[in-house]
């Protein structure tokens, strides 16, 4: 009797006690998880035990980085732009084993083409999935991994970010001065022509012909902080007849504010948290007008959405004139009767606000000579191979004209060569960023191609064709998308034909939509060194090179981007084609007709100083 009692007594404690270890080791993993979420636009909150005892941290602040020691960390934030601005502020440090990030909003667009991220050694378990419009990424890892490093491993999991060939811009998860100033973690220099007054720099190395700058790009000089343009982009926009219309409502505190139609109805409620989530999960319009009738400043939350708004290609109006003032310190587009954004002209002003706010608002952009800075840009060579003589000049004139400052051409003859005057004339028309080179008529487009790449000293290249337009944005557009989107190849639409015998010009309006994986215009291709290499090359066919590079392109899981189609414009002659299209059949898709070449297209007249 008392042996069994001593037994049911000894089994009940072990019970308690096996209880007692388990509400131990509950508490314990509490201690040893970490949350991290999102207060307002600027600061987040931290806890450690599982949601109790919240500590805000402004993404801003100059005070050291909160120390993170648990097992686990779990980050909920609203999208993706959030996650680069936590990882860029530099505000966490430490290390963990497992990462847990949940984004409220992902849409499908932002991962098409995510390439496979990287697993290292001691990685343990992987997971990535939608979930409710969102996304959840899980990383485990079975020693203590750094904080930044887990950082950086989740932004390429869910947004295709862009360090640039060999002159990269801000890398995410270093630090703010690498997100805030866009300075270069690259250090790259300049090619100088004189030979260095010292063979040796301080630290005795040998000098060689690249030389760092004297004057590097500067801190972030009072400017706003960057827009993340990986998601304020264009994408999605169709440029087509009159832009929408839409009113800004602002709310009375200045942040529960709401776009509405012409009808009433809400289109967007900006959420005080992100404006960038606020743009991902509407369905509003990015070719449109929003009117504003009180002024709104930099610095504030609504300021910022009102950026993120324009880097998506929203014009702005406003008829009282200290409106359209406060609007312009901002930087982005403004007109004061909302009808102007129609047609011709409210494309321009479009793209115009768009580009604008890429190049003075992308973290990398605004540090480069396309806004006045240092941060050197990446360099693209321009191919032309020609076999007609009498279109070379008129496309060099047109690529003389460019405002994209890190630019070269590289000129093949097909099969023909000029004299020496004519040589020294295309030089001079390019301030010596020229080489031309005679090539057999026996070789293929694609080989001559080929031979003018190998020959090129850019990052990126970029196809253009002899007869066809372009406007002196057009490479800069060209890098712009290249840069935004994520893409690996980049080009213009054949949206708008010209037809020389018939001298009028069509617009296609089918091809307005700037979106992934369509068909994009041969003579306006730009794709990096890296991306051509990897996919093998030029094709040696004399047909069809560039639907040929575009298709292996895909087959290797890159992605292809067609931005606007102004200041492209695509030349169909009766003869001389390898695209194989009737005329007719061109003229038939046309939406709306323009008599000889019309100059908005080709050389838009873009608000270059904003008129208040």
């Amino acid at each position: 009797m008392l042996v069994r009692m001593a037994r049911r007594l000894r089994r009940r404690l072990l019970r308690r006690a096996a209880r007692a270890a388990r509400r131990f080791r509950d508490r314990l993993a509490r201690l040893r998880r970490a949350t991290v979420r999102v207060v307002d636009q600027e600061t987040v909150a931290v806890s450690r035990v599982g949601g109790i005892g919240w500590r805000a941290r402004p993404l801003n602040s100059d005070g050291p980085a909160y120390l993170i020691l648990p097992t686990r960390l779990t980050i909920v934030l609203p999208d993706a732009a959030w996650l680069v601005r936590l990882a860029g502020a530099g505000v966490l440090t430490g290390k963990i084993n497992e990462l847990k990030l949940r984004l409220g909003t992902s849409p499908e667009w932002l991962a098409v083409g995510l390439q496979p991220f990287q697993v290292i050694r001691t990685t343990r378990k992987v997971l990535w999935r939608r979930h409710r419009g969102g996304l959840e990424v899980e990383f485990h890892w079975s020693k203590p991994y750094d904080v930044h490093r887990a950082l950086a491993s989740a932004t390429s999991a869910v947004l295709r970010t862009r360090l640039w060939d060999q002159t990269s811009g801000p890398v995410y998860a270093l630090d703010k001065t690498a997100w805030s100033d866009g300075t270069s973690s690259w250090p790259q220099g300049h090619l100088v022509a004189e030979r260095p007054a010292s063979k040796a720099d301080p630290l005795g190395r040998p000098l060689g012909p690249y030389q760092v700058p004297a004057q590097p790009a500067g801190g972030s000089g009072g400017k706003p902080p960057p827009i993340v343009t990986a998601v304020a982009n264009p994408y999605g926009r169709r440029l087509v007849g009159t832009a929408t219309r839409y009113q800004l409502v602002v709310g009375a505190d200045s942040t529960r504010s709401e776009l509405r139609d012409e009808t009433g109805r809400v289109a967007m409620s900006l959420d005080p948290r992100s404006a960038e989530a606020a743009v991902l999960s509407s369905r509003i319009e990015k070719y449109s007008v929003v009117a504003i009738d009180s002024p709104i400043r930099n610095g504030t939350f609504l300021g910022h959405a009102v950026r993120t708004l324009a880097g998506c290609g929203v014009v702005f109006s406003a008829a009282d004139a200290s409106v359209r003032s406060a609007l312009v310190e901002l930087g982005v587009v403004v007109v004061a009767d909302p009808k102007e954004v129609h047609d011709l002209r409210g494309y321009a002003l479009s793209v115009e606000a768009a580009r604008r706010m890429a190049v003075t608002g992308d973290a990398a952009l605004r540090r480069t000579p396309l806004s006045g800075g240092s941060l050197p840009l990446p360099t693209v060579s321009v191919l032309l191979s020609s076999m007609r003589a009498e279109h070379v000049e008129g496309c060099l004139s047109y690529l003389a004209q460019q405002t994209y400052p890190a630019m070269e051409v590289v000129v093949g003859l097909h099969g023909y060569d000029v004299s020496e005057q004519t040589h020294e004339r295309w030089h001079d028309m390019l301030d010596g960023r020229v080489r031309v080179v005679s090539v057999s008529s026996d070789l293929t487009l694609g080989m001559v191609l080929g031979r003018l790449t190998r020959i090129a000293d850019g990052e990126l290249v970029t196809k253009v064709d002899d007869d066809d337009h372009y406007g002196p944005g057009h490479v800069t557009d060209l890098l712009i998308a290249w840069h935004t989107t994520g893409a690996d190849v980049t080009a213009k639409g054949s949206r708008f034909v010209h037809f020389p015998d018939l001298d009028q010009t069509i617009d296609r309006a089918w091809a307005a939509p700037e979106v992934f994986n369509v068909t994009p215009a041969g003579g306006s291709l730009l794709l990096s060194r890296s991306t051509l290499q990897r996919i093998g090359g030029w094709s040696h066919s004399s047909r069809h090179v560039d639907t040929d590079l575009l298709t292996r392109v895909k087959s290797a899981g890159g992605l292809v981007y067609r931005t606007h189609g102004l200041e492209y414009v695509y030349v169909r002659r009766a003869t001389g084609h390898t695209w194989t299209t009737e005329t007719e059949q061109l003229i038939a898709q046309a939406e709306q007709t323009y008599p000889g070449l019309p100059v908005d297209v080709l050389r838009p007249e873009y608000p270059l100083t904003p008129q208040v």
